[in-house]
């Protein structure tokens, strides 16, 4: 073979191992993309429910001791542990039905009202206040309020909404709060919140818990509806208390609808 018949065969020799090589690392470079879009959860079917008041008033607790972690849609990115989050109650806004290969699951897109959102499988929630929230006595002194607003009647669904207030709500937490009783009530329900008093008297003499809170009630109305206890009779009515332990002993939150007609 002369030299110039020798270096056309070397030419097509390293064209050939060029395409090759340029083949097996595309090849190569699909094979490692392919994992990551596999690994993709598809959505297959969408339920809105944040136009349901029945919802937005149904919290849900996290069921699941561990790691327990909120994704996003696709699964793609980790979000928050919410072993991170033990006291915390979710709110529905979404149900979805994944796909992944053969595997099909549904999934709740759920938030609190800290703002913490996400999916997560529905398996590992159940409805109900999270039992383990920071409520301590909250409910004897409730009572105790309950029993001074006579004419003002006790409803379910408020007092659920209510008993969210004492989830350690401040700042954006809170205006986050009342977009939830806006959605979930409406523009007749008003918001009361009581918490104008020193709280020193009452910690020498936390046996004075009811009249003493009636008195905030009682201004904390006036000043924010213009009325008194007695402006509304057959009112329905939720309420948190502050429980002993917590700061804000003495406050808290009165939520109010009028009457069913």
């Amino acid at each position: 073979m002369d030299l110039k018949a020798e270096m056309i065969e070397m030419k097509k020799t390293f064209l050939i191992a060029l395409t090759l090589g340029g083949l097996t690392s595309c090849l190569g470079f699909i094979a490692n993309q392919q994992p990551a879009d596999a690994a993709a959860w598809q959505v297959i079917k969408t339920r809105d429910y944040t136009h349901s008041r029945s919802a937005l008033s149904t919290p849900y607790y996290v069921n699941k001791k561990g790691n327990v972690y909120m994704w996003n849609l696709h699964h793609t990115k980790r979000l928050h542990n919410l072993k991170n989050y033990p006291r915390t109650s979710f709110w529905l806004e979404k149900s979805v039905e994944l796909r992944q290969g053969t595997k099909r699951k549904i999934f709740y897109r759920v938030s609190s009202i800290g703002n913490v959102n996400g999916y997560i499988y529905r398996g590992y929630l159940t409805k109900g206040w999270n039992p383990a929230r920071s409520l301590n006595n909250s409910a004897e002194l409730e009572q105790q309020l309950i029993n001074q607003l006579p004419g003002l009647e006790s409803d379910q669904q408020l007092q659920s909404l209510a008993n969210a207030y004492g989830e350690n709500i401040t700042g954006d937490d809170f205006d986050e709060y009342s977009n939830m009783l806006d959605r979930v009530l409406g523009p007749q329900h008003k918001l009361v919140i009581f918490d104008d008093q020193s709280v020193n008297p009452l910690l020498q003499s936390p046996q004075n818990y009811g009249p003493y809170v009636k008195t905030a009630i009682t201004n904390a109305l006036q000043t924010k509806l213009g009325k008194s206890i007695n402006d509304l009779q057959n009112w329905r009515m939720g309420i948190y208390a502050y429980p002993y332990s917590s700061s804000y002993y003495g406050s808290g939150a009165l939520i109010l609808m009028p009457p069913k007609n």
